[in-house]
């Protein structure tokens, strides 16, 4: 197993920072990635996505639309934490545009991805977009799209729980191959009746004959975006890592539930949808601290594989073992902030492998247990990245004085 040239922190509150060896700042459930890719099931799921007829890549030229919910009011009168919305004061907290490839996941079949904003806790959006299209050349018939957010990984028994107010239909979708689709989930369309049941403005669907009144759709800083469609051929652009926010380069789908991958980026697509997050200004987020990040510089191995053939005769024990710990110090960008968290780049050649990781500060021996994570990575040759939060409520602060050591 080998540790990459990326590190990141980030944080929040005093100043909440991210690191980003990657060493980072608060952004959902601190707990790290855990990916078991030993099993049929993920095998089955890899030979069938990168096949060309499931992940294709974008054509040369193509027209993108905005697309609205079936029974969307196309209203932005609203007051309150969202009028910043209306008034366009808002900010990215998540953004991952830059992907090249569709990705087909089949007629009726759910798949979802983990989006990881910029959030510091649960704010109010102005709006979520994704990018679908049709698939069809030369197609000239439409197709319907179902959107929902979850809290957590929506697969059985994983725990998450759709957000209630979020799973929104699009009908009558071009479906030709060059016409893409931005689904938009906005802060004007979302509803709550008296007695507390999800509506839509503009239908007034409230069974207690109550009047259905905006209700601001507010998220936790980790959902998860989970898609359908009616088609065999329609397809979601994925592809990139985001550059706002985190996502782990992997998808819930039916067979392999939250590890679905496409063989590991950057040599194939990043499991990652083209997606962005718009909130108000006023949200609170976290910021990067610390970035040391470049997937193609070279890999170091902590440990031999021994014996070692010694030049003109004779071997030689390893020099270290695979329980070698390294230790890496971190400069941060500013004075004091509180950690949120913080993330590491890996590579494994041989297989499912374990890393510890910790930070300490102000020296080698100070452990910060809140710190302390296990990685468990799939070690078949390409960039991993795993992301620890710290829980909020831990208050984790970096002085002047700190350098944080980040050790594996």
């Amino acid at each position: 197993m080998d540790t990459m040239g990326r590190k990141m922190i980030w944080a929040g509150g005093l100043l909440a920072c991210v690191l980003a060896v990657v060493i980072g700042a608060r952004a959902g459930d601190s707990i790290p990635v855990r990916v078991q890719s030993n099993t049929a099931e993920s095998a089955v799921i890899l030979l069938e996505d990168i096949s060309p007829d499931r992940l294709i890549r974008l054509p040369d030229e193509y027209t993108v639309k905005r697309r609205y919910p079936d029974g969307h009011p196309m209203q932005n009168a609203l007051a309150g934490a969202v009028q910043s919305c209306a008034l366009g004061e808002t900010k990215a907290i998540y953004s991952s545009k830059l992907g090249t490839f569709a990705f087909r996941p089949g007629i009726g079949r759910r798949v979802a991805d983990d989006l990881i904003t910029e959030l510091t806790r649960d704010c109010t959006i102005c709006s979520l977009q994704v990018r679908v299209t049709g698939g069809v050349q030369d197609g000239d018939d439409t197709f319907i799209a179902e959107m929902s957010l979850y809290d957590g990984c929506p697969a059985a028994g994983e725990g998450g729980q759709e957000i209630p107010g979020t799973r929104r239909l699009f009908s009558d979708l071009e479906d030709d191959a060059n016409q893409f689709h931005d689904l938009i989930l906005d802060y004007s369309d979302r509803g709550i009746c008296g007695d507390g049941s999800p509506c839509l403005v503009s239908q007034q669907d409230c069974a207690d004959l109550s009047a259905c009144v905006e209700d601001p759709l507010e998220i936790p800083p980790t959902v998860w975006l989970r898609l359908r469609f009616d088609t065999d051929d329609a397809a979601i652009v994925m592809g990139s890592p985001p550059t706002r926010g985190f996502s782990a380069d992997a998808y819930d789908d039916p067979q392999a539930f939250c590890t679905a991958w496409f063989a590991g980026w950057p040599t194939f697509p990043h499991a990652t949808m083209f997606a962005e997050i718009l909130a108000p200004a006023t949200c609170e987020t976290h910021f990067l601290a610390y970035l040391a990040a470049n997937p193609n510089r070279p890999a170091f191995l902590p440990s031999d594989i021994g014996p070692i053939v010694i030049p003109g005769g004779g071997t030689r024990p390893p020099l270290t073992t695979p329980t070698t710990r390294l230790g890496d110090d971190i400069t941060l960008t500013v004075d004091n902030c509180i950690l949120s968290a913080y993330e590491l780049g890996m590579k494994g050649n041989a297989g499912e492998f374990l890393m510890d990781i910790d930070l300490r500060w102000p020296d080698v021996q100070t452990i910060h247990q809140d710190t302390v994570r296990t990685y468990v990575g799939r070690g078949e040759g390409s960039t991993e990245v795993g992301h620890f939060t710290i829980d909020e409520n831990v208050n984790l602060s970096i002085g002047p004085n700190d350098q944080p050591i980040l050790m594996t």
